[in-house]
């Protein structure tokens, strides 16, 4: 797995700061002073894409998005909001029959590591969670066994059997370790494990994803939010045996256009930035705003 390497900016800001003005080296075991966290929320370092880029992003007081943002309060996107329970009554049915699972794994030096993959499911909603479930169980019961984290495509993995792509092309036709093949041709629905052992964390169900704007790297503007809807977290009943070890998001993608189609063939590719969010319990410096930022699509030049 990729590690996504987390950073803290400071100073005050309404415009665009480039993250090299990090407070602190994202190699740190510790976490910044109570001042600095005052100042700005935590930037992520875009290392999936390029080590030595920077993420970047507007610096105000608690703000992932470049203004005011109070956790708890309701995030803020481009397009439509990923927290309604559905889009509008004429938008495409929602009929996935894959989900994508991404896990992120917090380590003790305020890292993230990356691991994605999809699988073929059975219809309804409760048989997408119980396949979540049962994937996610089984990567941190190897993982237990061997004392080091298993991938989803692990040979010990495949009896489960994670979607094999061939676009993009990849070695790694099973899984990946990086944010940059996150991406998607059907409906689908999208977990996201958020692993913290020994970590306090806590999310809010009205800012769990935000959708920013922006330019992809082929320097086109990012687009806004016509297909990912009905963000919510799993409740620990729901979850048993994994509640102890990680919070779970689900993220409903209809993958369907601006006037809620499904991507025909020869449509061009859409490309998002999607923000996941939610606080680490720091200890003395307080509850600290967390900003993941795996860049994702979807098209028809994608897999599954």
């Amino acid at each position: 797995m990729d590690h996504e390497f987390l950073s803290f900016a400071l100073g005050r800001s309404t415009g665009d700061t480039d993250a090299s003005s990090d407070a602190s080296d994202a190699g740190s075991t510790a976490a910044p002073s109570t001042a600095a966290t005052a100042l700005a929320p935590i930037v992520q370092r875009k290392t999936a894409r390029a080590r030595t880029a920077r993420a970047k992003a507007a610096v105000a007081p608690g703000s992932p998005f470049g203004m005011v943002f109070t956790f708890g309060s309701n995030a803020v996107s481009i397009g439509r909001d990923p927290h309604d329970i559905a889009p509008p009554g004429n938008w495409a049915r929602y009929d996935p029959r894959y989900i994508a699972i991404l896990y992120l794994k917090l380590g003790p030096k305020w890292d993230i590591s990356v691991n994605h993959a999809s699988y073929l499911v059975d219809v309804g909603e409760d048989a997408r969670l119980a396949k979540a479930l049962e994937v996610i169980t089984e990567k941190l019961d190897l993982s237990r066994k061997r004392g080091s984290d298993v991938d989803f495509g692990d040979p010990a993995m495949l009896g489960l059997k994670p979607y094999k792509r061939s676009r993009p092309a990849s070695k790694r036709p099973f899984d990946s370790g990086t944010f940059k093949d996150f991406t998607f041709k059907s409906q689908n629905e999208i977990f996201i494990f958020l692993h913290h052992p020994g970590m306090n964390i806590r999310t809010s169900e009205k800012a769990l994803i935000g959708l920013k704007s922006g330019y992809n790297d082929a320097g086109r503007m990012l687009d806004l939010n016509t297909c990912f809807f009905h963000a919510r977290t799993v409740s620990a009943k729901d979850m048993p045996g994994l509640a102890a070890s990680g919070t779970l998001i689900r993220l409903e993608n209809y993958a369907t256009d601006q006037n809620g189609e499904l991507l025909k063939e020869g449509d061009e590719d859409r490309s998002y930035s999607l923000d996941i969010m939610f606080q680490v319990n720091s200890g003395s410096a307080g509850w600290i705003t967390m900003v993941v930022d795996p860049d994702t699509g979807n098209g028809t030049g994608y897999q599954p």
